[in-house]
């Protein structure tokens, strides 16, 4: 009655893709979990169907009850089979933004009421029923093939909806993969007594291990996983799950490598993931080159042990064939919450910790909620800001300079400011260390000065009491030389003279001091104007600072509230070396009063700080001061 030619090939390939499956270490994600049920239960489903057609071939030897149960099994894996392969296809080409657990209902829906109208052919004989002349096809059999159509063609539509989700290598084996299943139907259909159904099976299998399961793709040549396996992981527990990642670096290795061969370091390497896999098979091991290795786990495990052990296995050495390696480990324990697991974030963190591990000796590291939660709000920042610049939304608040004498504004000092996608404000001392360390600060510094040359060109600066305005100079625009070039284009386009915005620079830009000065003075000569911002922060001396062409001192906040609190005399007389050098001295940080009277009478000229106001945007500014 059926042709069984096609059964034993395919049980014998499906075997073989078990025992590899299970021989080789597996990455516990979806997409493996997810080919283990789809060969699982291709298996089972190869069984009853042999089984079941073997029975309904001799009837009458079994009792009915027996054939009901055989064919019923049969036909709920076949639906079942298919629900298995859309799975797969839906985590294959989802977004990592959207829970692929979060199905539509409407693919629950058609899957179990395929199965309830199965289940129920023992008593209506919807799909089979069997009666004194054997097994009979019911009037719903078809019901079988809808449901399989049904997921595949929503499968293609997955593919195609979601096509910028898949390199190109792998959408083409998606799409493949079910459109030989289609093809499967297709032929089942014109060969219903042909047990073929299988081949088409095991060819869609083939594709879907040889583009996304091999094991060979997330391995290195040492045995543990790569840093691709590790993005897969962590990206798919990301928001999600809870886990701890125990990382270790060999201090030196590079230097190591350099000094002995790199076959002799390839082998400690290979000799050291090796002891992790033996020592923990129940745990995910990964090494992520440059002599890092990092241990896995989404439960709660005691890392003092595994640190212990670990250690005490690199007091032995590693023996190649020609040599012995005493090597020191250093470590990092990192515990990943739901709340601030991003895999920027984790992987930045681990990054970070295990490079500071190797110039650190016998520091381990530990990477608590804190850490991982000031890290989400870096990511927000860093976001943020790139947003605010490429939108040209960098905000200039001003902040006034008031005359120490007369306690009359005088000045003003331009200040970044950038807002989160709430609107609301971020210190600049969060978001400038980012923007100094990406380069973004350049752009970020245009945009201010820009900003704050639109505001002088658009108002009346005598309105407002104002001589001058500073603007901070970072210490990376510094090193651009074509930065007179840039403000003087941006001055002229506004048809205001360089002298009307002094240049703050602060003492840390003045560690390339030749390149500074130079600067300086060709700077200088067009007219520009430049303070020395947050002295007392850094280490620059006095003869140093008497070279450059500044027109004015800004002591830092920290040493005006030190001498505030504890006068002596130290202050008083820096002061008074500056101003012998033709210096204007304004003190920042002025609060109270009693501050201001005291850096009023050691002779600063100037004086800034919340006692006079806060920075402020300009249109607030305009209505404070404007006349």
């Amino acid at each position: 009655m059926w042709n069984y030619s096609f059964v034993l090939p395919n049980l014998f390939v499906l075997l073989l893709f078990l025992l590899y499956f299970f021989s080789r270490p597996r990455l516990p994600v979806n997409r493996n979990r997810l080919f283990l049920v789809l060969l699982v239960v291709n298996m089972l489903h190869l069984f009853f169907d042999v089984f079941s057609s073997k029975a309904d071939e001799m009837y009458y030897l079994f009792p009915v009850w027996l054939l009901y149960l055989l064919n019923m099994l049969f036909f709920v894996l076949f639906i079942y089979q298919f629900f298995i392969f859309f799975l797969y296809t839906n985590n294959e080409t989802h977004s990592y933004d959207d829970d692929i657990f979060k199905l539509n209902p409407v693919f629950i829906i058609v899957g179990l009421a395929g199965e309830i109208v199965t289940l129920s052919s023992f008593f209506t004989g919807a799909v089979f029923f069997i009666d004194s002349k054997g097994y009979h096809r019911g009037p719903l059999y078809n019901i079988l093939y809808l449901c399989a159509v049904f997921y595949i063609l929503s499968s293609i539509v997955l593919v195609f909806l979601r096509k910028k989700n898949l390199r190109r290598r792998k959408w083409y084996a998606m799409l493949g993969c079910n459109m030989i299943l289609l093809v499967g139907i297709c032929v089942r259909t014109l060969l219903p007594n042909y047990i073929i159904m299988f081949l088409f099976y095991l060819l869609a299998i083939i594709i879907i291990f040889q583009s996304f399961v091999d094991h060979n793709l997330y391995r290195t040549e040492y045995g543990a996983f790569n840093v691709r396996a590790l993005e897969q992981l962590l990206k798919e527990r990301e928001g999600r799950e809870r886990y701890t990642i125990l990382g270790f670096m060999i201090r030196n290795y590079s230097e190591l490598r350099e000094v002995y061969s790199r076959r002799e370091m390839d082998s400690c390497t290979s000799q050291i993931a090796y002891f992790l896999e033996k020592k923990y098979p129940k745990l995910t091991i990964f090494y992520v080159r440059s002599g890092r290795f990092l241990i896995y786990s989404d439960k709660d495990i005691s890392m003092d042990r595994l640190c212990d052990e670990i250690r005490e296995r690199f007091n032995r050495p590693w023996i190649t064939e020609d040599m012995e390696f005493y090597l020191e480990p250093g470590f990092v324990r990192l515990v990943a919450s739901p709340e601030n697991n991003s895999l920027d974030n984790v992987l930045n963190a681990l990054a970070s910790s295990l490079k500071a591990t190797e110039s650190m000796q016998n520091a381990d590291f530990k990477i608590g909620t804190k850490d991982m939660d000031s890290l989400v709000r870096q990511r927000l920042v860093k976001l943020a800001l790139d947003r605010a610049i490429e939108q040209g939304r960098i905000e200039v608040f001003f902040q006034p300079l008031v005359d120490a004498r007369s306690r009359q504004i005088v000045g003003a000092e331009a200040l970044a400011r950038i807002r989160d996608e709430d609107g609301v404000l971020i210190p600049p001392g969060e978001f400038i260390p980012i923007a100094e360390r990406n380069g973004q600060i350049n752009e970020v510094g245009r945009q201010v000065y820009e900003k704050t040359c639109d505001f002088l060109s658009e108002h009346d600066m005598e309105s407002m009491g104002l001589s001058w305005v500073n603007v901070n100079v970072s210490p990376i625009q510094c090193m651009r030389r074509d930065l007179k070039e840039r403000f003087m284009t941006i001055l002229n386009e506004h048809n205001l003279p360089p002298g009307l915005i002094h240049l703050e620079i602060t003492e840390e830009t003045m560690v390339d001091y030749e390149l500074l000065e130079d600067q300086m003075q060709t700077m200088s000569q067009e007219g520009f104007h430049f303070v020395l911002d947050d002295y007392g922060s850094g280490y620059s001396n006095v003869s140093r600072i008497k070279r450059c062409p500044f027109i004015n001192v800004k002591l830092d906040m920290s040493i005006v509230r030190a001498h505030c609190k504890t006068p002596d005399g130290i202050l008083p007389a820096l002061v008074q070396a500056f101003k012998q050098m033709n210096f204007k001295i304004t003190a920042e940080g002025i609060e109270t009063e009693e501050m201001a009277d005291i850096l009023t009478d050691i002779g600063c000229d100037y004086l800034q700080g919340y006692l006079y106001s806060k920075p402020i945007p300009p249109e607030e500014f305009l209505q404070k001061y404007a006349i």
